[in-house]
């Protein structure tokens, strides 16, 4: 889906009404090339390639065209659930539990020791340019392409984790299954909850996504539709994004806001 256009935002703690915002609409299926319908992620890489992460393949699209890379290019698996680029080469999750980076020739697997890892749902990047992941069932990873996973952090009590982003060093912003959290990462490795977000439908957050500025955050639910946090007077401000047709924005699974100020 491409919508043009970007609107600037930040983060606070306080809350006033919602107000909706009209965007240009496109779509892209198997008539171009995107043969699966089924799409997880998005991500450009430096070069300005498209990567689109289905439930049955890697896709690159050049702005013409869609290439299609199997497992059998060394893949981890046909599933990729979530993309991030590290500044330089973009890194892809997969259903079951691996990650890989591709160096602009090969595809390169991520050491995470950990076994029976569940599914990485998320990437995220720290304010220190640290690549992180988070997991269907075991917490946040911090990882390094050389080294594999760092560190690993965990709610006290056990929470799904679909999506996240940093707010600063310490603080971000949690997608679970229920809505959206506001939390605190603790010395200790414990993921502090700070409180829930109540003014974002109690639905599934699909994607929590920072905008390119910075300056704020798109947050997709999986039945609510795309939501922007703006703030205003130290208050959040919080506006639906309507598309300018009759689509219905319903199981988004993930946003992307490409150099050119689209967001896909």
């Amino acid at each position: 889906m491409l919508c043009k256009g970007i609107l600037f935002f930040f983060f606070s703690v306080l809350t006033i009404h919602a107000f909706p915002q009209s965007y240009n609409f496109r779509n892209f299926n198997s008539e171009d090339g995107l043969t699966q319908s089924y799409v997880y992620s998005i991500l450009q890489d430096v070069q300005g390639y498209l990567w689109i992460g289905t439930d049955n393949g890697l896709f690159r699209y050049n702005g013409f065209k869609f290439e299609n890379y199997p497992t059998g290019d060394s893949l981890a698996d046909n599933f990729i659930t979530c993309s991030v680029s590290d500044g330089k080469w973009p890194w892809f999750g997969y259903s079951n539990g691996r990650v890989l980076y591709f160096n602009g020739e090969n595809f390169n697997a991520v050491n995470i020791t950990q076994p029976d890892l569940s599914s990485i749902t998320h990437f995220a990047k720290s304010p220190d340019d640290q690549i992180w992941a988070s997991t269907y069932s075991d917490g946040l990873l911090k990882l390094s392409k050389d080294t594999g996973a760092v560190k690993r952090y965990h709610f006290k009590d056990q929470t799904i984790i679909i999506s996240f982003d940093f707010v600063n060093d310490t603080e971000l912003l949690a997608g679970t299954n229920t809505g959206l959290l506001y939390c605190r990462l603790k010395g200790s490795g414990e993921i502090e909850m700070i409180r829930p977000v109540l003014e974002i439908p109690e639905s599934k957050v699909t994607c929590i996504h920072k905008m390119r500025n910075k300056s704020g955050f798109y947050i997709a639910t999986e039945n609510d539709g795309i939501f922007q946090l703006t703030t205003q007077d130290n208050k959040f401000k919080i506006s639906k994004i309507i598309a300018n047709t009759d689509f219905n924005f319903t199981g988004i699974e993930d946003i992307y806001e490409d150099s050119q100020s689209n967001l896909w």
